[in-house]
């Protein structure tokens, strides 16, 4: 009598859940996101304001903090990946969807969670 066929063998996983090729790609994702913002960021502080008007000021004072907050998420999640946490929701605590994370890899929360921007 033949063997029966096995399951097909699940893809290695880390402690986060993910499997390691995700985890590799999210985090190569995540540190692309992280160069580009450092880059944006150094940009607009060398930025010579002098040609500038005060709604371009006002303008890059909300591009900057935009470009400053979007990196403290990043740093935030790249922290989170190598404390094994990243891809968990903060709020409820369960797995946050593998196309999701691709789709805003430095994203903290899931989609029922994530809080509502004002």
């Amino acid at each position: 009598m033949p063997a029966s066929p096995s399951a097909p063998a699940r893809p290695p996983t880390d402690p986060d859940g993910l499997s390691a090729v995700d985890r590799a790609q999210l985090y190569d994702l995540l540190s692309h996101a992280r160069n580009v913002r450092l880059d944006q960021s150094e940009a607009l502080a060398i930025r010579d304001t002098d040609l500038g008007s005060a709604v371009l000021d006002e303008l890059d004072h909300g591009i900057a903090a935009h470009v400053s907050r979007e990196l403290a998420e990043i740093e935030i999640a790249l922290l989170r990946m190598s404390l094994g946490t990243y891809g968990t929701c903060e709020r409820c605590g369960e797995r946050i969807p593998v196309a999701r994370l691709y789709d805003r890899p430095h994203t903290r929360f899931c989609a029922p969670c994530q809080p509502r921007r004002r």
